[in-house]
């Protein structure tokens, strides 16, 4: 069995084969009923808040598990390595702690019910249609027929339709009698009018969306230039607005230089005084990427041999206005098949929050993707996804005949 000192004594060749990042099974404490073999599951969690004491080191005599993981931690951080460990949630030993003191967190599936569990499998081709007669749901194909009392629809989106994600879901849940506001991309790359030759570079920016000429969003962090426009995580937070308004005008401006404490022509003319007898491209290079760098002063219409003070003054101002306020016209998003998810879907007026059940046909609970609900980068959609799967999955098993 491995320990935190043998992890210890491995990480000077961890380092060597370029790695920056140790990413560990769950540590915690494990389960003993029922487990497979000597070792059992590091995901069979008897404890989330204590360790697995087999892995401290017996060499180190009377020191505790936590203070040699503890030392391990700071060992990597000195290397320059981080310490990533997974936190399992998701799974639970027999014995687990928590399945004793909170059973009802918990779904439980016995032996002797096993063969009644596992959902009946379509082939993507297969699945035609779904249609409720009285209180049961009709689930059907060319070859077969299977009949459910309940249903949950937990198809995804149109978005990166390779992972099976083709829209399927909207066209069943318009079929029982749900209204699908219209769904497209999101969390995408944005298509200007205007190309320019600056592929490939990132930067940090601060990009404004406006439509119809009136600012509605604002994001400042990193983003992509591409052959096309723009893209990245700041990008991609502004997509949803920009789908559901291509009829309008759109335009962004991207200021390239957001972190200053002082003004683009202030800090011009200062680095000029302080980098004497330079080219306007030698007073620029160390700031941008020389591809920006090029686009930003053709767009201003300034030679880069030429000097910042023989510039006019118009000269000057024109090209601090195009590094403040970059301007795009924004004709398109990309396509579903490069968008992570989708703005639109199943309205969320015809769905109860707190089961995902239909409001349009009982015992249709709806999930994820397919209700009207996007959000920007940093896993909230995936939060979203697994909130309402889990607010389905007690719904399905709420007994509605105890309700007062």
């Amino acid at each position: 069995c491995g320990t935190f000192l043998k992890t210890i004594a491995i990480l000077p060749y961890i380092k060597s084969l370029g790695a920056n990042t140790l990413y560990l099974l769950p540590v915690n404490k494990i389960g003993m009923d029922n487990r497979a073999g000597n070792l059992g599951s590091p995901y069979a969690t008897a404890d989330l808040e204590s360790f697995d004491q087999r892995l401290a080191d017996p060499l180190l005599g009377d020191m505790s598990v936590e203070d040699q993981f503890a030392a391990l931690v700071e060992a990597a951080h000195i290397m320059g390595i981080r310490v990533v460990t997974e936190f399992a949630m998701r799974t639970a030993a027999l014995d687990c702690s928590k399945a004793k003191k909170h059973p009802d967190w918990f779904y439980w599936i016995y032996r002797e019910n096993i063969a009644n569990y596992g959902s009946p499998a379509f082939a993507e081709s297969e699945l035609e249609e779904i249609k409720k007669e009285g209180n049961t749901f009709i689930i059907s194909s060319e070859e077969k027929q299977i009949k459910a009392d309940k249903v949950v629809l937990a198809t995804g989106s149109k978005a990166f339709p390779k992972t099976g994600s083709d829209g399927s879901g909207y066209i069943l849940s318009s079929t029982l009698g749900h209204k699908i506001h219209p769904v497209h991309p999101a969390l995408t790359s944005l298509v200007s009018r205007k190309k320019y030759d600056w592929a490939g570079t990132r930067v940090d920016a601060n990009i404004e969306l406006f439509i119809d000429d009136k600012k509605v969003q604002e994001e400042l962090g990193e983003i992509q230039l591409t052959e096309n426009g723009i893209s990245g995580i700041c990008t991609f937070n502004i997509s949803s607005k920009v789908s559901k308004n291509l009829n309008k005008k759109i335009n962004v401006k991207i200021n390239f230089l957001p972190n200053l404490e002082e003004s683009c022509y202030q800090f011009f003319t200062k680095r000029n005084e302080f980098i004497k007898n330079c080219t306007i491209e030698e007073l620029l290079e160390s700031i941008f990427p020389y591809k920006l760098m090029f686009v930003l002063l053709k767009e201003a219409g300034i030679k880069k041999e030429s000097y910042w003070n023989d510039l006019k003054e118009e000269e000057k101002k024109r090209f601090v206005n195009i590094v403040e306020q970059f301007p795009l016209e924004i004709i398109d998003t990309s396509s579903f098949d490069k968008a992570q998810v989708c703005t639109g879907g199943v309205s969320l007026n015809e769905i109860d929050p707190l089961t995902m059940e239909s409001k349009i046909v009982d015992n249709l609970y709806i999930v994820g993707e397919l209700l009207d609900v996007d959000g920007i980068c940093g896993g909230f959609n995936l939060a979203f996804a697994f909130i309402t799967g889990y607010l389905a999955g007690k719904g399905v098993n709420y007994d509605k005949s105890k309700t007062n």
